[in-house]
C-alpha cells in the first residue's frame, strides 16, 4: 500500500514467514506471482551460515536492539539452550527450503551476506550489481551501520563445548569458525 504513495523507487523487506504466520494467511506463491506480474523486482537476501545467523538474533534479543551506529566495542557471552536452538535452526532450514522453491519460479537477484555484505568492501559492488538488475543508474553507497558481533563463536558462546556438540550431533559442526 505505502509504494502507490511513493514517487520513487520503493523497497520492501518481506519474509515467507511474515505470509504464512498472519491470522489470514497468504499463499506466498501467488503473492510473489501478483508482484511478479505488477512489474516488481525480486533481490532475494539469504545467509548461508544458519547458525551465525541465530546467534545473531540472540545477540540482538540480549542488546534490546538489532542495529548498531557507532563503534564502540561490544562483548556478549551467551548461554545458549541446545534444544530452542535446534527448534530455531529447523524452522529456518525450512524456511530457506521453502524461499528457495518460491524464487526460483521468477526473475531474482540473489544476495548472499557472507558473499555480498558481510564486509564493508563488498557493498559497492553489491549494490552495483542490484541497481543494474533494477535498471536503475549506479550510484555510490555508504552506511551508517556498523557491525554487532565479531567475536568467535567460541569466545561469544558460554557453554561452547555443549553448543559444540549439540551442532555435530546435528550435522551443522561447518557453520562454526
Amino acid at each position: 500500500g505505502l509504494s502507490i504513495l511513493s514517487k520513487k523507487n520503493f523497497l520492501f523487506h518481506l519474509k515467507i514467514y511474515h505470509l504464512s504466520r498472519r491470522k489470514n494467511k497468504i499463499d506466498p506463491a501467488l503473492f510473489l506471482e501478483q508482484l511478479n506480474n505488477d512489474g516488481w523486482k525480486m533481490i532475494y537476501l539469504k545467509r548461508n551460515n544458519i547458525v551465525r545467523q541465530q546467534l545473531s538474533n540472540c545477540v540482538a534479543e540480549t542488546r534490546g536492539h538489532y542495529h548498531k551506529f557507532n563503534k564502540k566495542k561490544e562483548v556478549f557471552s551467551l548461554v545458549i539452550n541446545c534444544n530452542e536452538f535446534v527448534r530455531k535452526i529447523n524452522e529456518r532450514l525450512e524456511f530457506l527450503d521453502s524461499e528457495k522453491q518460491l524464487v526460483k519460479n521468477f526473475p531474482h537477484i540473489k544476495v548472499i551476506y557472507e558473499e555480498d555484505l558481510l564486509k564493508e568492501s563488498f557493498h559497492q559492488k553489491t549494490i552495483d550489481n542490484i541497481l543494474l538488475f533494477l535498471g536503475l543508474p549506479t550510484s555510490s553507497v555508504k552506511t551508517t551501520f556498523k557491525k554487532i558481533n565479531n567475536q568467535t563463536i567460541r569466545s561469544l558462546v558460554k557453554n561452547y563445548s555443549e553448543f559444540k556438540a549439540c551442532l555435530k550431533k546435528n550435522g551443522w559442526e561447518r557453520f562454526l569458525d
